[in-house]
Parts: C-alpha cells; structure tokens; sequence
C-alpha cells in the first residue's frame, strides 16, 4: 500500500497553462518584433541612400551623425516601451543625410543629451542604430511644420522621408523582457508538471485506500 500524502493540494492545471502560453507567447512576440535588431547587423543608410535606395518602415538602420548633419530637435513625447510599458521620454530631431534628403529622428534622453552637445561645437561622429518607422500623425504635423519653417520642401529637388529612426527601444531591454518572459513561462510549466504529478500521485492513494476497503 502505498502513503497517503500528508496534505494534498488543490492545483488549478488550466492556470498554468494559461500562464505558460501567455508568457511564451509574449516571449515570442518580442523576438518576431524585433527579430531585425536583434538577430541583424544594421545597414548605414547614409550609404544606402548615396546608391538610391528608398528608406521603408521596417528597415534596420544605422547612421552616422556629425554636427552639420543635424537640422533641430522639434518635439518631445511620452516613450512606452513595446507602445504600452511607460519609460519616461523621447526626443525627436531632424537630420540631413548624405544624398540631401531629411528624415526624423528619435531618441531617448542620454542619446539627446549627446546631440545637443554636437549641435553647441561637438566634433565627434555619433553613430545611432534604429528602426525605420511610420511617425504618429502628432508627430508628423511637428516634422512638416519644422521643414516648413526652415524652408526645407519648397523646393522641388529635395527629398523629405516621412519616416523616423527609432532608436528609443535598446536591444538589452528587448533581451531582459524575453528572458523574464521565459523564465515566468518555464516556471507555470514546472507548476504544471507539479500540479499533473500531484493529482497523480492522490490517484494513485484513492485507488489503493479502496483496495484496502475492499480486501477488509
């Protein structure tokens, strides 16, 4: 015969279950969003545009970025991580790249400290990583208003990109969200394992109390 256990639990086996796919799939999304940054080197749009390639939403970038090449920042807004985790602020700039054409650019505090100091005097070459990306219609109003006012559009041969560098996402926070993602996940599947062996396990005693009962 086998021991009873001492104190049989109740465990909820669909909780865990839920909790697993939720935490994996969350896992999984993050790598299929940011699949490109993370698995990916950037391509230097500053090449890519001296060769006529046309930036698109999507596009993993680098560039480059000395104090002529910065036009002004022209707007700043509330940063949520993911579109929905708040994560203080981002900045916005306007910035000229190698074939003439303007585009956004956004940032998170550190790296917009850094471009104001190359717009007082800086001599260095920022190098910035981002993804090319669609501006909300707010922001956009900001970036038109801004090339208006500076003159920039009027004239027929300058191309303007209606798209920002988003750079604001850092490749250690994607990682630290899929790692905490997977570690919730792995801990609802041992939950589970536990929960299955557990009703098991009770099975098992049932079944062995009502032998007993019925060889008395």
């Amino acid at each position: 015969m086998k021991k009873a256990v001492g104190k049989i639990k109740k465990y909820n086996t669909g909780t865990y279950i839920i909790g697993m796919s939720v935490f994996f799939i969350i896992a999984l999304l993050i790598i299929i969003i940011d699949f490109n940054r993370l698995f990916t080197k950037p391509e230097n749009l500053n090449k890519r545009v001296k060769n006529g390639f046309k930036p698109t939403a999507g596009e993993y970038v680098s560039v480059d970025i000395k104090k002529q090449d910065i036009v002004t920042g022209y707007a700043e807004a509330d940063y949520k991580l993911y579109g929905f985790i708040p994560s203080g602020r981002e900045y916005y700039y306007i910035i000229q790249l190698s074939n003439g054409g303007y585009i956004s650019l956004s940032v998170r505090r550190n790296m917009a400290l850094k471009l104001d100091r190359l717009i007082k005097g800086g001599k260095e070459t920022i190098v910035i990583k981002g993804v090319l990306e669609k501006m909300n219609t707010e922001i956009q109003d900001y970036y038109s208003r801004t090339l208006s006012a500076y003159g920039y559009g009027d004239e027929g041969n300058v191309t303007i990109y209606n798209l920002t560098i988003d750079s604001t996402d850092s490749l250690v926070s994607a990682w630290m969200l899929i790692a905490a993602s997977l570690v919730f996940a792995l801990f609802f599947t041992f939950m589970l394992v536990r929960s299955i062996k557990f009703k098991k396990d009770n099975k098992d005693v049932d079944e062995d109390r009502e032998d007993d009962d019925n060889n008395e």
